[in-house]
Order: C-alpha cells, then sequence, then structure tokens
C-alpha cells in the first residue's frame, strides 16, 4: 500500500522496486472472498519471500498445523506446502498446473481488487505515519471479512491490480520443486 513519504531515519527502507513509498501486505484468503490472514507491518522494500518465512502462517505450515496448500506468485520460493508457477514450463502437464495456478491464485488477487474499491482511501496514498497506516490497514480488513460474512454486495469493479511478479526460482528449495513436479504429474497429466 503506498504511503506518503515517512518522516523517520529508515524512510528509504519503505521505498519499493517501483519507487514509491510503501507498505508490503500479504494477504491469504478463503473461497468466499474473505482474509484467512494477513501480515502489515513490512517495509516496501521487504521482499514478498522474506515476509512470509517470518510469518507466523509460515511457522504453522513448517509445524504440520495446517494441511493443504497455498498458492504464490513466482516472488515466493517453491516449498513443500507454498506452490509456485513454473517460471519456463517445458511440458503440457507443467503448462496446464500453471493455467489452474493463475485461475486459481486470480481469486486473492480478486479479492485485493473488492477489498480496494470498498475502502478507496487503499487506492490512494496514505498519508498518515506508518504504524497508523499499518492499522488503517488491518482495520479495512477486518471490516471487509465483517461486510462479506454478512453478504453485504461487493463493489463494483471499476479497478483491477495486476498482480506484481518477481521471479525468485533461485529461493526454491529442492525438495518444494520436487514435490510441485509430483503433485504437476499426478493432477496435471
Amino acid at each position: 500500500m503506498d504511503v506518503m513519504f515517512p518522516s523517520t531515519p529508515d524512510a528509504e527502507e519503505y521505498r519499493n522496486r517501483k519507487n514509491w513509498f510503501s507498505i508490503n501486505v500479504q494477504g491469504v484468503c478463503t473461497p468466499n472472498l474473505e482474509f484467512a490472514n494477513i501480515v502489515v507491518r513490512w517495509k516496501g522494500s521487504t521482499h514478498d519471500s522474506r515476509i512470509f518465512l517470518n510469518s507466523s502462517l509460515c511457522a504453522q505450515f513448517q509445524r504440520g498445523q495446517h494441511s493443504g496448500l497455498l498458492l504464490g506468485d513466482s516472488g515466493y520460493g517453491q516449498s513443500n506446502f507454498l506452490f509456485t508457477p513454473y517460471i519456463n514450463p517445458t511440458t503440457v502437464e507443467q503448462q496446464r498446473y500453471n493455467r489452474a495456478h493463475i485461475r486459481t491464485r486470480g481469486i486473492v488477487e480478486r479479492m485485493f481488487g473488492i477489498w480496494k474499491n470498498r475502502f478507496q482511501c487503499l487506492r490512494n496514498t496514505l498519508r498518515f505515519s506508518p504504524r497508523r497506516c499499518c492499522k488503517v490497514i488491518i482495520a479495512t480488513a477486518v471490516l471487509h471479512n465483517y461486510l462479506k460474512q454478512r453478504c453485504c454486495p461487493d463493489p463494483p469493479m471499476e479497478y483491477y491490480d495486476e498482480a506484481d511478479v518477481a521471479v525468485a526460482e533461485a529461493a526454491n528449495g529442492q525438495r518444494g520443486l520436487a514435490h510441485r513436479a509430483a503433485f504437476t504429474l499426478q493432477h496435471f497429466s
């Protein structure tokens, strides 16, 4: 989320790769387009993988507290429980996997679009201290879930942000790559 230039000694750490000042927001959603998990505290220059690896959700998956899989874009490292797309799919199965991955992961992109349309302040530069910006972002996520649970209609989709895709294939663990390859062969052959 875009924030105004922070008047803090570490202000440059809020500058993201697009050269804007921001706070990174990591969100996991349900099929009902509600937040299942949100992390709002990292400066804009922080890589997505670092945010996830330091999250309580990652620790819970590592301890085996959750079954199932998470889907992430290529900015995340592939693991046994976080699946990313193939960067250069070479087989029909990998291409099918990528198409299914993109369709399924599109749910979180849709949720972010609805959330930002519902709370227009998120579409603009937040003009508070970084700490207060984090509180505003979290409060709007909680309110978003509250409205979804009460079946309030979604706002019209006027805007849609394409996912920022950063390539991090080098961060992928060999076990995670093998796990994704086995999953692809089992489900997309």
